[in-house]
């Protein structure tokens, strides 16, 4: 069967109870105690909605998680990666205004079905998420410029298509902290502008997780900003187009 096929199989009401412990497992070992989890419908498509104990400056994210599910769906994987939907249940005081949960929600369900679309068009896609992603505890020095390559290409695929949505259903306004903690609002910002600031903080982040990584390492600082500028200019060329050279002069 094809990963999607085994996805809307797996992905129902009757299969709640059954994925239940796994998915709190799952959360478990990233660090998340879990709340809750159903099996729930947006416009149709199903996906797994977990709520996890945290206060964080987000209302959802994709995560993907490995699981055995060879006991719910016959002679599937005992591997099968599963994207999920993970929901914050509290915000800090000055994001809770901003908190759409529904624009939240088709955000990360457009990550999901990306997500299953990349691995029907490249099987390996899991495996790669197993070798190179960011969140592998044992990254080795040698799999970072892989890694990256990785994490940028998904990354910048899954967020400019996610941005351009979220514009269009009514976020035209980008968010600046302040040095005293509050957070100005900028509203009516051109299309271009939004995407290019949203997939900006994101290439920082994921910067930031890459140097957490190795402090204090001076050589693998030189491998993650040189592969970072490399990931840029290779995939971020027509996401970035006039801010391409403000976002790699982050990367220095």
């Amino acid at each position: 069967m094809l990963h999607r096929e085994i996805y809307h199989r797996l992905v129902c009401e009757e299969n709640q109870h059954l994925l239940y412990p796994l998915i709190q497992d799952a959360c478990t070992s990233i660090g998340y105690k879990m709340l809750n989890m159903t099996v729930s419908t947006m416009d149709g498509f199903k996906y797994v909605n977990c709520s996890i104990d945290v206060e964080d400056q987000f209302c959802a994210v994709m995560v993907g998680f490995f699981l055995d599910i060879s006991n719910i769906i016959l002679g599937c994987d005992k591997d099968y990666y599963l994207p999920v939907v993970m929901f914050c249940t509290t915000y800090s005081d000055n994001i809770n205004q901003y908190i759409d949960t529904d624009r939240s929600t088709k955000h990360e369900l457009l990550h999901v079905n990306d997500i299953l679309d990349m691995i029907e068009k490249d099987p390996d896609f899991p495996e790669k998420v197993r070798q190179y992603s960011m969140s592998k505890q044992n990254l080795s020095i040698n799999d970072l410029p892989k890694s990256i390559e990785f994490e940028m290409f998904k990354m910048l695929r899954l967020e400019a298509k996610a941005a351009r949505e979220d514009y269009k259903n009514g976020e035209n306004y980008i968010l600046i902290p302040l040095k005293n903690g509050e957070i100005y609002r900028h509203n009516n910002v051109p299309l271009g502008k939004f995407i290019s600031v949203k997939i900006g903080s994101e290439v920082i982040r994921i910067k930031d997780v890459y140097l957490r990584k190795f402090p204090e390492n001076s050589i693998a600082r030189q491998i993650i900003l040189r592969s970072m500028r490399q990931a840029v200019t290779k995939y971020g060329k027509n996401i970035f187009k006039g801010d391409l050279l403000k976002v790699l002069n982050s990367l220095k």
